[in-house]
């Protein structure tokens, strides 16, 4: 597709059925939590606990919210989880509401973030005026 502005990524993820990462070093990235939270069926590599890698992905996106490869450069693994999603719509369409479920309680609207960053920050002034 070449440049996507930010403001096109919706349109563009409601008209995909699946939704796949193969970042080999971390999978919780913005890209994935904007599809996390547009309820898109999604295929990412299984956590390596012993190298750290998405240890927390892994936990904050379940199995029952995304369908895991063993390793991003298992081509083969991804083809035919590809095709078993291709061949089941219900299991596309579940995994896409949980990723949704997923992500309205592990994602905040930005007004929560914005305001909780901001008590953050004054937090932070308040304690270097007293000190």
């Amino acid at each position: 597709l070449g440049q996507i502005f930010h403001d096109q990524i919706p349109a563009i993820q409601k008209q995909c059925d699946i939704y796949v990462s193969l970042n080999k070093m971390c999978n919780l990235t913005n890209a994935n939590l904007e599809a996390l939270r547009s309820g898109t069926c999604m295929i990412l590599p299984q956590a390596q606990p012993k190298l750290g890698i998405d240890v927390d992905t892994q936990k904050l996106v379940p199995e029952d919210a995304a369908i895991r490869v063993s390793l991003a450069s298992n081509i083969t693994e991804l083809a035919e989880k590809i095709v078993y999603l291709a061949k089941n719509h219900n299991i596309r369409k579940l995994l896409g509401i949980r990723a949704k479920e997923v992500a309205d309680k592990i994602i905040p609207d930005w007004d929560s973030r914005i305001n909780n960053e901001l008590i953050i920050l004054e937090n932070l002034l308040l304690k270097n005026s007293v000190n």
